[in-house]
């Protein structure tokens, strides 16, 4: 490899770890991420650690909730007892995967909201009364993310 794409490399993974990173992302995730997106070839957990600077056991957590959240597969090569991860640069799983974790994360609010509005619901006290149409107000927002949430997933689903 050239002086020039080693350069180009590491200047385009830095400015994608730096976007992620100012979106509330974790800087070595996305570095291990990156690494793996960028990579020609599967990397093994010992690969990508000499390749990112982290420990082992780092790069295997991470690579936990990569396999979750984003588009990062785990195998093993016929015959061999080591674990492979690679890319599979699909923007589609990606968001499917994030839409799927955004309509869980509503469903639950959801729930708990509907919880608390029921533990509140004969307390008329002025300090009950004003925190239930808080919660009621935070619980109608989440129904409609939830419905958002839904309608983003078949769109993603639709540009399979």
């Amino acid at each position: 490899m050239s002086n020039k794409y080693v350069e180009a490399e590491a200047e385009l993974a830095e400015k994608v770890v730096k976007l992620f990173e100012n979106q509330g992302f974790n800087p070595t995730m996305m570095r291990v991420y990156i690494t793996l997106f960028l990579s020609t070839r599967p990397l093994g957990l010992t690969e990508l650690s000499k390749a990112t600077g982290y420990s082992v056991s780092t790069v295997c957590n991470i690579v936990e909730i990569l396999e979750r959240t984003m588009d990062v597969r785990k195998f093993k090569q016929p015959g061999s007892k080591k674990i492979y991860f690679e890319c599979a640069h699909d923007l589609v799983l990606i968001h499917r995967k994030k839409m799927e974790a955004s309509t869980k994360e509503a469903q639950s609010m959801i729930g708990i909201l509907k919880e608390a509005e029921e533990l509140l619901k004969d307390d008329k006290s002025p300090e009950a009364v004003m925190k239930r149409e808080y919660i009621i107000k935070l619980r109608t927002g989440y129904e409609q993310i939830h419905k958002m949430c839904h309608k983003f997933e078949s769109m993603i689903e639709a540009m399979r």
